[in-house]
């Protein structure tokens, strides 16, 4: 081919046209089947598929600016040169801006057909990995041949064909949303590419911060949300924007892009979601554990100025609605550890509020008084408590009650009030049989609900026909059968007995029980006092053996039980018709043994020769006395003769 100072045809470049299209436009206006005839004549000595990357410490355009008439400064503006110098990373210039060098195909390219139609000419903006739509047509770019289905790349590209032949501008196209072009139009504003566009500039309801992020900030920000969608967590880009099809990459940014709309809201539902996606690890502890890398990240790669919103509403999220730990000094990345709006604080600081032990705090999460959880750190257990119920029950402790206070209240003496506690009719917050507190504190509250339930349960004397008695009155006639004034009252509250209550007196004072009922009470409790039951103590007594081995029979189900709870304890009791039944049915070796004057080891012994087996015992299953069934041991007893 003979060498000419110009090239035939030379069209001028766009001001928004990459070189790498460039080349190819030149290749098809002067009719040569490959962009390689301008390299050639371009004295480049390197075939460069993608000619956006080409480098000027490696490349000398002279000559191609002489065959296009186009100034050599002006085809460097068309292409991505690489920003060196120390400290720099692998960056890219484009159209005055730096941006990393993952954010820009390499091999790849995409179009809009619709762009082609009406100016046939590569745009240099298509080839930002995050500009996966057409602003000015709403549709989404193509980066796929519609006949052959391979990716378009630079290296087997023409300007309007693909290397199967097919016309990219006849390519169908996908209309998009106003929302949905937001991005590629923000990545334009930013790249001084879409002064047509202003006036169309869509009102989607994005965080204000949004707007003011630089080309870099932006880009790595939204591919660094969009990562975290298909578990990436890689604040370089080098993934995201670099794997996917543009289609499969649009679907992902437009999840990042919502994350930034109704601000902080969708953020928010976002971070529920990451953290119940997040794998643990025993070694993990608290944010680590529930945010991992998007947590580590956040505070390193994402701790400059541009991107405090994102930082701050994480904090507001965590102070507000996280439930895995409280934000103080030792979480090391979190910038405003203090914060006076904080709904978790731990139960050593719940503890020092409310003036109480961490032990007491924990029991009162547990009974739901203070409205927390608790949470395993490690080897170690975190108690959380709400602020606000900490803040709640403090009003509570500052507008407690007496014992005296109630007792004047109510009408009593400190002895009932105190049995008004223990049957649940009113509440204490503190107190000697609560959490060691020297004083009965009583809650306010309860003592006014417990008046109000008794007051809405009871009707007027003159309801009733009946027979009444007073409070007072019923109180000693139960009082010796176990029916203190809070069992009574008790039983009112859960309507086994009516109450009525009277005139011109205060307090309990006031109120009446019917005589009937309280004479059914105490047939009731007579009856039951029939029943005897007696302990381990009693037992063992009786049957001279240790209470361990009594707890062994009763454990084995000989002996009949049923178990109490008498204040924090269970307590086994045993009916005297039980142990009478026990006594018919087995005999032990040592009651055996004192009858007839000799050893339990000899009585085993002999009962062994005469084929009786005892059912428990050391050697049967581990029990500390050997145990017969009396009728066995008793009637062949009678044939042993002792020395």
């Amino acid at each position: 081919m003979p060498r000419n100072d110009t090239l035939l045809r030379r069209p001028r470049p766009y001001s928004d046209e990459s070189l790498a299209g460039f080349f190819l436009r030149l290749a098809d206006s002067n009719y040569y089947d490959s962009c390689r005839w301008i390299f050639q004549l371009a004295n480049i000595s390197k075939y460069e598929p993608n000619a956006n990357l080409l480098i000027p410490e490696k490349h000398d355009l002279t000559r191609l600016s002489q065959l296009t008439a186009v100034q050599e400064l002006a085809l460097w503006d068309m292409a991505f040169p690489p920003i060196r110098g120390e400290g720099i990373g692998s960056y890219l210039k484009i159209f005055g801006e730096f941006i990393s060098s993952y954010f820009v195909h390499k091999t790849t390219a995409k179009v809009c057909p619709e762009c082609l139609k009406d100016l046939p000419y590569r745009r240099k903006i298509w080839d930002i990995s995050t500009v996966t739509t057409c602003p000015k047509h709403s549709c989404l770019l193509v980066d796929v041949c519609q006949q052959c289905k391979k990716l378009m790349t630079w290296g087997r590209s023409y300007l309007l064909k693909c290397r199967c032949g097919f016309d990219l501008c006849k390519s169908s196209i996908k209309t998009v949303s106003e929302q949905e072009i937001i991005l590629s139009l923000q990545v334009q504003q930013l790249c001084n590419q879409s002064n047509w566009q202003n006036k169309l500039f869509p009102k989607i309801n994005l965080v204000a911060s949004f707007y003011l992020l630089k080309i870099e900030e932006l880009l790595t920000l939204i591919n660094f949300l969009a990562g975290q969608f298909v578990g990436i967590c890689d604040a370089t880009g080098k993934r995201i924007a670099t794997q996917y099809q543009n289609s499969e990459l649009h679907v992902l940014l437009m999840k990042a892009l919502n994350l930034l709309t109704d601000w902080p809201n969708e953020f928010y539902k976002f971070l529920d979601w990451r953290k119940s996606q997040q794998q643990t690890h025993d070694r993990d502890t608290g944010i680590a554990r529930d945010f991992g890398s998007f947590y580590k990240k956040l505070y390193t790669n994402f701790s400059s100025e541009p991107y405090s919103f994102l930082r701050e509403a994480f904090e507001d999220y965590l102070a507000k609605f996280w439930d895995g730990g409280y934000l103080n000094t030792k979480l090391g990345r979190i910038e405003n550890s203090i914060r006076t709006d904080k709904v978790f604080i731990p139960g050593t600081e719940a503890a020092q509020i409310l003036g109480l032990s961490e032990a007491w705090v924990l029991k009162l999460v547990e009974q739901g008084v203070l409205d927390g959880s608790v949470r395993k750190m490690g080897t170690r257990s975190l108690i959380l408590v709400k602020s606000d119920s900490v803040a709640t029950y403090q009003q509570s402790l500052n507008t407690a009650l007496t014992l005296k206070e109630v007792a004047v209240m109510l009408s009593i003496n400190h002895r009932t009030v105190v049995g008004l506690v223990e049957c649940s009719c009113i509440q204490a917050l503190r107190g000697p049989k609560s959490d060691g507190y020297k004083q009965w504190l009583i809650n306010s509250e309860s003592v006014e609900k417990f008046l109000q339930q008794v007051e809405a349960l009871s009707n007027f004397i003159s309801d009733t026909t009946q027979s009444i008695i007073s409070f007072s009155d019923a109180i000693r006639r139960t009082s010796g059968l176990g029916y203190t004034a809070g069992k009574l009252m008790r039983l009112a509250l859960d309507r086994e007995v009516k109450v009525f209550q009277g005139a011109f007196k205060n307090g309990l004072d006031k109120y009446y029980f019917l005589d009937d009922e309280v004479n059914e009470l105490i047939q009731r409790a007579t009856l039951a006092k029939r029943d005897v039951h007696l302990t381990v103590v009693d037992i063992a007594n009786i049957l001279g053996v240790k209470q361990e081995v009594v707890r062994f029979w009763i454990d084995k189900k000989f002996i009949k039980c049923k178990q109490v709870l008498e204040g924090k304890h269970r307590r086994r009791q045993i009916l005297e018709d039980d142990l009478k039944a026990f006594q018919l049915k087995y005999v032990s070796a040592v009651e055996l043994a004192i009858a007839l004057k000799t050893s339990p080891k000899k009585v085993v012994q002999l009962l062994a020769e005469q084929q009786v087996t005892p059912i428990t015992g050391p050697n049967i299953d581990g029990g500390r006395q050997y145990l017969f069934q009396r009728r066995d041991a008793e009637f062949s007893m009678k044939e042993v003769k002792l020395p």
